[in-house]
């Protein structure tokens, strides 16, 4: 399934009446003070990165949705701006079943088989397969899997697993604990209303994040608490983020996702970094060493992945290793509060957007 790019148009020859016109045309634009756009080299090969995404699996949808839109946005950007060293940006977005290893290890294939220069990926549920089938080929490997049963992998072996990259801290910083889906979180939102714990403050892990726990737990789910690895944060660089995401995907007002929207712009971002200062999107080696010796502040924080795990480092410092003692040296856990039916990030202070509230049931 290739990307929104188009082929590169067909060059005639111009005649010189032509010729003139068109050079009228520029001078008149420029009179008028008209910035002419940045050209993309006609004919230059294109840079495909490999986005495998669930199109249709009934789990696993809402978060790559939001991961490959917010992907489109980056890209999208970057090909208006001129594109990564005067070559256009393409997606190729396989379709994966996260919970399948072979469809896993499939998707990983067929992005190799497409030749792609990196790929871009929120998470699987079954990452060793994808990530062995992806060894004979080695272009960079990014993606949000939040598992530190796969960061482990390349601590054990980091030759072999030198290009698979995790963009966000492992989920041994929620407390070894693994998140259920949204459908349940809502779930239990509406039948602990019904009968609360006066005074209790109620933590939910993640799941609330995807879009269907407002959806299908309605006016039950304020006053509930969550957390993530993992988001866009609430400062001026997270909201003006939010602002440029919500007017491409209007549909999401009021419910946007906050996690692999950020998450997918912010690895496309930092691969076009990568290319320029190596100069060779081919070159994945080089690639891969430049991502890993330069972190990146993105929207979602700080990608700090050079350390023994491959992952980026946690904020807060929580004394179990691969932490990070300040904001912006490492990607922080974001805490977030359900109010007036929208997430709002209670904590850290320094990227909030507000502060507790009392629940309905206190």
């Amino acid at each position: 399934m290739s990307g929104e790019g188009k082929p590169a148009a067909t060059i005639r020859p111009v005649s010189r009446r032509k010729a003139l016109k068109i050079a009228a045309g520029s001078a008149a634009a420029a009179f008028a003070g008209l910035a002419a756009p940045p050209l993309i080299a006609a004919g230059k090969d294109k840079i495909l990165i490999g986005v495998p995404s669930s199109l249709s699996t009934p789990y696993g949808v809402a978060d790559d949705t939001d991961h490959l839109n917010g992907t489109k946005l980056a890209v999208e950007e970057i090909n208006a701006a001129g594109g990564v060293l005067g070559r256009e940006i393409e997606l190729f977005v396989p379709d994966v079943d996260k919970l399948n290893p072979e469809s896993c290890r499939q998707a990983i294939a067929a992005c190799i088989d497409k030749k792609v220069s990196a790929i871009s990926n929120a998470f699987l549920f079954a990452p060793i397969p994808a990530m062995d089938e992806s060894v004979k080929y080695k272009c960079p490997y990014l993606q949000g899997n939040t598992q530190r049963n796969a960061t482990l992998a390349y601590k054990a072996d980091p030759k072999k697993y030198s290009h698979v990259l995790q963009t966000d801290p492992s989920e041994v910083n929620y407390g070894w604990t693994y998140p259920l889906v949204a459908a349940e979180y809502a779930a239990f939102c509406k039948q602990f209303a019904a009968d609360p714990v006066p005074g209790a403050i109620v933590y939910l892990q993640y799941g609330p994040s995807q879009p269907e726990f407002l959806e299908l737990g309605g006016s039950a789910t304020e006053g509930f608490c969550w957390s993530t690895v993992l988001g866009v944060y609430g400062d001026k660089t997270g909201q003006d983020f939010r602002a440029k995401y919500l007017k491409r995907f209007p549909k999401f007002v009021g419910n946007m996702g906050l996690v692999y929207t950020g998450n997918g712009y912010d690895i496309v971002q930092y691969l076009k970094l990568s290319w320029e200062a190596t100069k060779k999107p081919e070159d994945f080696e080089a690639n891969c060493k430049w991502i890993r010796e330069n972190p990146y502040r993105g929207v979602c924080g700080m990608m700090n992945m050079n350390n023994e795990f491959q992952e980026a480092l946690h904020f807060p410092d929580n004394g179990f290793g691969n932490q990070a003692g300040e904001l912006e040296k490492g990607m922080s856990q974001l805490y977030v509060q359900v109010q007036d039916g929208h997430h709002k990030i209670i904590w850290p202070n320094e990227i909030a957007e507000s502060k507790l509230r009392p629940s309905p049931w206190w």
